[in-house]
């Protein structure tokens, strides 16, 4: 007898969603759990999708240290005097220095508040990626990323540049402008220096945060010790008419008012970099509003007392008259292109002198206390279209008042290196460990022993050394990076 087989009918799934919402409320809590075991500034981290891995070591103080730090009011006042004094006179430096820093308020405000929402080590790139639609987050993303870093480790290497030409000419000038060091010796003090900085930040957060708090004295110190030794020196050299007034077209264009708006660069360039407090948010405690605090405080009052260095040195400074007016084939350091043609030319004569010798060339501020001490000769009148702040200084002040303005001005740009390095490897660090990066996140790592991004600090130093390095193959190349 056949017997056949029939399986029982299967029995319906269950679908147990009391069991499921369990399970979801159970993860819940524990995420929950875990985000009270931790800090309101890493709870606000974790929110926008970052785990927090530095030490907060910086508080207000330390990050106020920090945004005024990057202004490098002195340092950098002195290397872009020229810019609205050679454009159009004093009045367009008084002016638009006024007009500069309202605008630069208004950016840096705006900057703040990104800040504000969004603290993390990306700064302004995550930002981008944040605020725009989901399908443009990674283009937006990769690409502020790409052009905040790159211009962050320009800024790196063009000032340890300018700061290593600082310490030269501070030497040339000792000895009577009769020595000229080779680009190997300006390149060699420039390698110094980065390595010097790179060592600095190669030491924990908390010995970082502990310095950072010293580089505002250094930062006030330096720009107020100008003001007083000039003011102590003697009676102005200009009266306030001159100084309010004076407008003096010396572009070559035809157009005035458009010489006269050369001179907000000098603001633009100084209070600048706004963003930089914003990479080492995530050391910062309460960042959301230190950060942004620190920011604009920076920029307001370096706008403010900015104005009074720059109205100090007008009142101090040789009559324009005595200046000698750029020709129609050579570019002063304003860098005023009257065609395309002039491009080439422009970035040799932004540090050419009257001299042919090339190592002396890349010594502005030798040429312009040449300049002060021998205001007869041609060549020096041709030199004293280059930094004047140090022109207004060895014509004004003793020898060792000079060289202790000198000393303090390059103590800023020292310091003022030192925290754009910084924010420089934190970007690096962010970009990488957002997969920006080529590296499978190898800069997106901190060091166990130091919780800082070590890998990114040096990677920066090497490159700004290469940067450096083009000196040796030609001051047209370095100038294109540098400028």
């Amino acid at each position: 007898m056949t017997t056949s087989f029939h399986p029982p009918p299967p029995t319906p799934t269950r679908i147990d969603l009391t069991g499921m919402m369990e399970e979801a409320v159970e993860a819940e809590n524990m995420e929950d759990k875990k985000l009270r075991h931790m800090s309101k500034d890493d709870q606000a981290l974790a929110k926008l999708g970052y785990k927090s891995e530095f030490k907060r070591e910086f508080g207000y103080f330390g990050t106020l240290s920090f945004a005024f730090s990057v202004v490098g009011l002195s340092s950098c006042v002195t290397s872009t005097f020229n810019t609205p004094f050679l454009s159009a006179g004093p009045a367009a430096v008084i002016w638009c220095w006024l007009i500069g820093s309202v605008m630069c308020m208004t950016i840096a405000a705006s900057v703040a508040e990104l800040v504000s929402a969004f603290p993390t080590s990306g700064g302004l790139y995550s930002a981008s990626a944040f605020l725009v639609p989901k399908r443009f987050k990674a283009p937006v993303g990769f690409l502020v990323g790409w052009l905040s870093i790159l211009g962050q480790i320009a800024a790196v290497a063009s000032a340890e540049f300018a700061l290593s030409q600082m310490i030269w000419s501070a030497y040339t000038i000792s000895q009577d402008g009769n020595y000229s060091p080779t680009k190997l010796e300006i390149v060699g003090v420039f390698g110094i220096l980065l390595i010097i900085h790179g060592l600095m930040n190669s030491v924990a957060t908390r010995i970082m945060a502990k310095l950072t708090r010293t580089f505002i004295f250094f930062n006030f110190g330096g720009t107020f010790a100008i003001i007083l030794a000039l003011c102590l020196s003697g009676p102005p050299k200009q009266s306030f008419e001159y100084v309010f007034t004076k407008i003096v077209n010396r572009t070559g264009w035809d157009s005035t008012p458009l010489a006269f708006m050369m001179g907000i660069l000098s603001s633009e360039w100084t209070l600048s970099d706004y963003d930089a407090t914003a990479h080492i948010s995530e050391e910062i405690k309460n960042p959301a509003v230190a950060a942004p605090l620190a920011i604009m405080t920076a920029i307001s009052v370096s706008g403010v007392l900015g104005w009074f260095l720059n109205l100090v040195l007008v009142l101090y400074s040789p009559d324009i008259a005595s200046l000698t007016t750029p020709s129609s084939s050579q570019s002063n350091d304003v860098g005023l292109l009257r065609n395309a043609s002039d491009v080439a030319s422009a970035f040799a004569n932004t540090t050419t002198t009257s001299t042919s010798d090339a190592s002396a060339s890349a010594l502005p501020v030798a040429a312009a206390a040449a300049a002060a001490s021998s205001p007869s000769s041609s060549s020096s009148s041709s030199s004293s279209d280059f930094l004047l702040v140090a022109t207004i200084l060895s014509q004004n002040l003793s020898t060792g008042l000079f060289y202790f303005t000198w000393t303090l001005i390059c103590i800023n740009a020292f310091f003022q290196v030192n925290v754009v390095l910084q924010a420089c490897s934190r970007t690096l660090f962010a970009f990488s460990r957002d997969g920006g990066l080529p590296d499978r996140q190898f800069f997106g790592q901190l060091s166990k022993r130091t919780k800082i991004p070590f890998r990114s600090v040096w990677v920066v130093i090497l490159i700004s050394l290469f940067f450096g390095s083009l000196d040796f193959v030609s001051t047209v190349a370095v100038n294109a990076v540098f400028r």
